[in-house]
Parts: C-alpha cells; structure tokens; sequence
C-alpha cells in the first residue's frame, strides 16, 4: 500500500470518528437535559410532598381535636339523657297524671316542629 492511499485512509476514518464524536456529544448533552429535566420535576415533588405532609400533620391534630369534642358531647348527651329518664321516672311515680301530660306536650311539640 502506498502512503497516499494510507493518509486518504486515516482521513476518511478521521472524519468519521468526529461524526460519530459529534453524534456522542449530541446524545450527553440530551441525556444532561434530561437529567436536569428530571432533578427540576423530582425538587417539585420535593416541596410539594413537605406541603402534603404539613397538611396531613396539622388535619390528624384538628382530627384528634374533633375526636375529643365529640367524645365530650357524647358523655354530655348520655349524662343529660339519663337525668331526663330519671327524673321523668319520678315525676311517673310520683304523679302520674302530671307526665301524661308532659308527653303530651312533648308529642303536640314534636308534630308543629315536623
């Protein structure tokens, strides 16, 4: 082989090794991109989860707190619905006629309010 077929040779390798240096370096930087792409969507989901969180904190306290309240006026109810059965249970021993007549009242209540 001679020396100009050798140099047209290594030439024409020379040029394709930079196309397909060209074509590498084109597909980091797109990889690079995209990897930027990516570090940017996972910092939003980032903040966006410390917000969720936050949230979800300060809901499971008001919770708790409405679970307490609740459970008050349940004890409350139950306390006031037994001294109401027990004091309407005296009055019927005592004077039967006189809680006839507070059913009665009760009941002609009931039917104006429904």
């Amino acid at each position: 082989m001679d020396l100009e077929q050798r140099v047209f040779t290594l030439e024409t390798d020379i040029k394709h090794l930079f196309d397909r240096m060209g074509k590498v370096e084109d597909k980091a930087a797109s990889a690079w991109n995209t990897i930027r792409e990516v570090n940017q969507r996972m910092d939003k989901i980032e903040k966006r989860m410390e917000t969720v969180e936050a949230d979800v904190k300060q809901i499971k306290s008001e919770q708790g707190s409405m679970s307490k309240m609740l459970k008050a006026l349940v004890i409350m109810v139950s306390i006031m619905g037994v001294i109401c059965v027990g004091f309407f249970v005296y009055i019927w021993r005592h004077d039967a006629e006189l809680a006839k007549s507070i059913l009665t009242l009760g009941t002609t209540i009931g039917k104006i309010v429904a």
